[in-house]
C-alpha cells in the first residue's frame, strides 16, 4: 500500500483528487500540520481490515490468558497433590505477614 505525504492545504485544493486515490488506488494518506503527522486517511475497506485484524489480537490475547489460567490451575492442583502425598504440610503465612507489618515481629 502506498503511503502519500501531503499538506493540509494540498488537501483542500485537491480533495476529490486524494479521496479517489485513498478509495479506488489503495493508497494511504498522511496529513501535516506545520510540518507534522496529524491525520492519516484510508479507504473504508482498509479500517474494516484493522479492525478484523485487532478482534482478531484480541481474541487470540484472551485465548492466551485463558489457557494461561488454566496452567495455573492444574499446576496449583498438582503442587497440593504432591505435598499431601508427601505429607508436607504448608503453614499459613497471612498471621505472619499481618504481624510483620504491623511491626510485632522484627
Amino acid at each position: 500500500m502506498a503511503e502519500t505525504t501531503i499538506s493540509m492545504t494540498e488537501l483542500r485544493q485537491h480533495l476529490g483528487e486524494y479521496v479517489n486515490r485513498v478509495a479506488y488506488g489503495d493508497e494511504r494518506l498522511v496529513l501535516l500540520s506545520h510540518g507534522q503527522p496529524k491525520v492519516v486517511i484510508l479507504s473504508y475497506e482498509e479500517l474494516q481490515r484493522l479492525e478484523s485484524n485487532q478482534a482478531t489480537d484480541q481474541e487470540t490475547t484472551r485465548m492466551k490468558m485463558l489457557s494461561d489460567l488454566a496452567l495455573a490451575n492444574q499446576l496449583r492442583e498438582e503442587h497440593a497433590e504432591y505435598l499431601a502425598s508427601h505429607g508436607i504440610e504448608i503453614e499459613d503465612s497471612s498471621e505472619t505477614l499481618r504481624q510483620l507489618r504491623e511491626g510485632l515481629i522484627p
